[in-house]
């Protein structure tokens, strides 16, 4: 009995001992393979399509373990490594586009991301393979556009807009190219102020302030050249205001460039003469000058004494 007795309790103890392991062993192969060694499986994909080009992966550092994605990597249970990106950069493909792994890129798993290109796997005690625990080393993906613009006649806007907002949700520009020439209208128009007196001639060195509608609000002043005109330019869809200021005066109106015949404003100050009246005088003291030197010659030829008589 006492023999007995003795055995059951070393039974007991190394039972005490083993069973952890045992159980540690069968929490470890969870989802891999069983094996001598176990192994787990990481199936890693990209969203570049074969077709656009080849994703290069370096494993643990060893150029001698480069592969293509997709790839099934196979590791040694209860073990960590590294896939590297190696390609950072493909274009020329089939569609345009351009991949590139930059600060949007990353490598994702469900909902975690690994934004660094060299990317260390979980600890392999479970495998990460299709359909829903792949990994996928995600690219930026994008299209570069060539855009030229124009206004509302269809005349090309000179200087261009130096930035572009394009934004949703009313509408997206889609292309399958990487390089695009799309040209965009805008709701722009050419305007011009002119500003005359009341015999319709131009008046120059008269200030001209335009102030442009919201979101806008900006003013802007010139003085009108020997046309009385002042060119704006393309300015939005929509109302400004002018004020015009000359020689004491000072006239406001609103207009909106899009209503205006040929862009072109006029307004007409309440003055007369501005241009012509120095031209006149000058032709009227002229011809009095004249008149009174064709008199005094008259006169001096009248009083002249007769010759004379000879003997």
């Amino acid at each position: 009995m006492r023999s007995r007795g003795t055995i059951t309790v070393l039974t007991l103890i190394v039972a005490a001992i083993l069973a952890p392991l045992f159980i540690t062993n069968a929490h470890a192969i969870l989802g891999c393979k069983p094996g001598t060694p176990p192994t787990c499986y990481l199936y890693a994909q990209t969203n570049v399509p074969s077709a656009e080009g080849s994703v290069i992966v370096r494993q643990d550092g060893n150029n001698a373990l480069e592969y293509a994605l997709p790839h099934m990597f196979a590791f040694v249970n209860g073990t960590t490594h590294s896939l590297e990106v190696l390609t950072l950069t493909i274009s020329g493909g089939p569609s345009g586009a351009r991949y590139l792994w930059d600060s949007k890129a990353a490598w994702t798993w469900h909902t975690l991301q690994y934004p660094n290109a060299n990317m260390t796997t979980p600890l392999m005690i479970y495998n990460y393979t299709l359909p829903n625990d792949q990994f996928t080393a995600q690219f930026d993906k994008q299209f570069q556009y060539t855009l030229t613009f124009t206004d509302y006649n269809g005349a090309a806007l000179s200087p261009a807009p130096t930035s572009i907002t394009l934004s949703g949700p009313t509408g997206t520009l889609t292309t399958s190219a990487y390089y695009v020439a799309k040209s965009i209208q805008l709701a722009v128009y050419p305007a011009t102020v002119k500003v005359v007196d009341l015999n319709n001639n131009p008046v120059s060195g008269a200030n001209v302030t335009v102030t442009f509608a919201p979101p806008n609000s900006t003013s802007v002043s010139h003085l009108t050249g020997s046309q009385g005109t002042v060119g704006l330019g393309d300015i939005p869809l929509g109302p400004y205001t002018a004020r015009v200021t000359y020689q004491g005066q000072d006239v406001k109106w609103s207009e909106d460039a899009s209503a205006t015949p040929g862009g072109v404003s006029t307004i007409t100050l309440n003055i007369s003469g501005t241009t012509s009246a120095p031209v006149v005088s000058a032709v009227v003291l002229l011809t009095i000058f004249g008149v009174a030197l064709f008199l005094i010659l008259l006169a001096i030829k009248v009083r002249k004494p007769p010759p004379p008589p000879t003997i």
